[in-house]
């Protein structure tokens, strides 16, 4: 019998939660930040930055931080998360 991979058992633990599923559907449709996420999802936004941390280790979704220029002081980072595309 083949041994599975790490990246196989992590994919495997990735895809097995019913919150990462339905976070990976909206982001098929947009990007999104956190905050939008766990609005859509009625999730907590910590416990949605879990499954995001989850599924950007196995590579499924990359994390973009975009800069907010309507602040006159300082800038505010939004980090915009969707699928990874190759």
């Amino acid at each position: 019998m083949e041994k599975l991979t790490l990246s196989a058992i992590e994919f495997s633990r990735a895809m097995s939660s019913r919150s990462r599923v339905d976070l990976l559907r909206l982001l098929a449709t947009k990007d999104m930040t956190a905050d939008e996420i766990a609005e859509k999802l009625f999730l907590k936004t910590i416990t949605v930055r879990h499954h995001l941390n989850m599924l950007n280790r196995v590579g499924m979704i990359e994390e973009e931080v975009a800069k907010d220029c309507g602040m006159e002081k300082g800038y505010a980072y939004i980090c915009v998360m969707h699928l990874r595309r190759k």
